[in-house]
């Protein structure tokens, strides 16, 4: 195709770049996890669609709504329903073709889904302080112990995500007098690049503290730019020294088994726990400890306090417990004289139980 000259410059437009570069922005839009979440979602939508002779693009309602059946009947979690029709949407749009996720017969079927699989969300239980120095105390002191205890000590401080733990790098790594300085140039809620810097203060305890442990773990490897908490081999310490492995970074998916085969090492249930567990662990932690919000949140980057209330509200169920007032005002009345004839106490005293077998 000829290119344009604009009258007001000798500057060239060529379309067939600028239509390949509004695609690359398109994507750009969207950052890599989610991308191939779309496509993974994407590649099972049209495997189901060929098994019942229906076309994916552009895929109708009623093969949309059949899709949600078939997912609802392998036992699916809503969660993921919802994900995968994202998925078709988005895909749908992408080609610029009607989007056949917002039906309102979808809707109708979703929201069936949605009683009857249960719609809330299924939660990693957070990793709290003393689960974490259980962590620590595990990890040995081999090349793999020291990277795993810098890892699970910077991920909970920092209130990270797996992929940020997974994309940090030295050059963003500053320590000073105070601590260390974690610069994050990009997270899900920063897709800009605007940027955010985190700040871990030495813990005064040498073992458990994030700062030493992750120069520890810098002087091991004697690495100064690249990838942070990277690769190790199969054999962990058997090809630590091969610089073909050393500075591949970790998976998102590495982050969490890592997390996972820590917990297991300790007796715990490695199905409860996920890559997520460190930074609801740190929230939680914060929240039992009547830490004020705007401060979790600094840390955390939530952008959503409802959401960063959800891990608060978990780690205060035990401390701001409205029955210990109750079980304290039944005590004081109780250990008043006479108090268990006296007409006005308000609340029944009883010495045999409410329900009987």
């Amino acid at each position: 195709m000829a290119t344009l000259t604009t009258t007001e410059s000798s500057e060239e437009i060529n379309p067939d770049s600028i239509s390949e570069t509004v695609d690359r922005l398109k994507n750009s839009s969207i950052s890599e996890n989610t991308l191939r979440a779309y496509y993974s979602d994407w590649k099972r939508f049209c495997q189901f669609c060929g098994g019942i002779r229906k076309p994916a693009l552009p895929a109708d309602s009623d093969t949309v709504t059949a899709y949600i059946a078939w997912l609802v009947s392998l036992r699916k979690r809503y969660s993921t329903i919802r994900r995968h029709l994202t998925s078709i949407g988005r895909i749908h749009e992408l080609k610029h073709a009607k989007n056949p996720v917002k039906d309102p017969q979808v809707e109708i079927v979703l929201s069936g889904a949605a009683r009857e699989t249960g719609a809330a969300p299924r939660s990693a239980t957070p990793i709290t302080w003393p689960l974490l120095t259980q962590l620590v105390d595990n990890c040995p002191p081999s090349v793999i112990g020291i990277r795993n205890a810098a890892l699970f000590l910077i991920g909970w401080s920092a209130a990270l995500r797996r992929s940020e733990i997974a994309s940090m790098k030295w050059e963003d790594i500053t320590f000073g007098d105070l601590g260390v300085t974690v610069h994050l140039p990009r997270s899900k809620t920063d897709p800009t690049g605007l940027g955010y810097d985190l700040a871990i203060p030495y813990s005064g305890h040498k073992k458990y503290c994030p700062v030493v442990r992750l120069k520890q773990w810098q002087e091991r490897i004697r690495r100064y730019t690249g990838v942070v908490f990277t690769r190790l081999g199969k054999g962990g310490e058997a090809f630590y020294f091969y610089s073909d492995v050393l500075g591949k970074k970790l998976s998102d998916k590495s982050i969490s088994n890592i997390i996972k085969q820590g917990i297991y090492e300790i007796g715990e249930d490695p199905r409860k726990y996920s890559g997520h567990s460190l930074r609801r662990g740190f929230a939680t932690e914060c929240g039992r400890m009547g830490i004020p919000e705007r401060l979790i949140q600094r840390q955390t980057r939530h952008l959503s306090i409802s959401v960063l209330r959800s891990y608060i509200d978990a780690g205060n169920i035990w401390d701001e417990n409205p029955l210990r007032a109750v079980w304290h005002e039944i005590g004081r009345v109780i250990r008043q004289p006479g108090a268990e004839s006296n007409p006005a106490s308000p609340l029944p005293i009883t010495e045999t139980p409410l329900h009987q077998d």
